[in-house]
């Protein structure tokens, strides 16, 4: 996410958006490795 704040002007619009599309993503597939009950040690 560094990246993207040093770039935040360069990047416009499209590059918040695809910050936010990526965290989604991993946010999403975190939410879904704890619902399945796959990491027993949490």
């Amino acid at each position: 996410m560094f990246p993207w704040a040093v770039n935040l002007r360069d990047l416009g619009f499209f590059g918040v958006a695809e910050m936010f599309v990526f965290i989604g993503l991993l946010a999403g597939g975190l939410i879904y490795v704890y619902c399945a009950g796959i990491p027993r040690w949490i």
